[in-house]
């Protein structure tokens, strides 16, 4: 249980001391400057993975809204299919499922790295 703990911490060790650094322009109430600095950290992180992967911005929010609201992240559906850019029907390539593995690899880091510390 402790290693566990490690090493869910280890993923979000840079968060908390890039948090610390901005203490001295704290408001007093470091439980609210704590959730927005999380909020603002979150929104990069995932604006970050959408524009690597060209996803659709809205529904990837609302996708991992969702996972979020839901304690994980659902691979099933057409759901991850909608975030994830157009490609043509006529092509044959098998890039697609690569891709859909790629983008869940890095939402999956994500959600793991913010859902035990963001309160949204």
């Amino acid at each position: 249980k402790a290693i566990e703990s490690s090493l869910e911490l280890r993923n979000k060790k840079d968060l908390i001391e890039r948090f610390i650094a901005t203490l001295g322009d704290s408001t007093g109430d470091e439980f609210s400057d704590w959730q927005e600095f999380i909020k603002g950290e979150k929104a990069k992180e995932l604006d970050k993975i959408i524009n690597e992967e060209h996803l659709n911005r809205d529904r990837t929010y609302e996708f991992m809204r969702r996972a979020f609201a839901n304690g994980e992240i659902r691979e099933s559906g057409t759901d991850v299919t909608k975030i994830l850019p157009p490609v043509s029907f006529f092509n044959s390539d098998a890039k697609r499922p690569a891709m859909r593995r790629r983008v869940l690899e890095k939402l999956h880091g994500f959600f793991d790295r913010f859902f035990t510390i963001s309160a949204d």
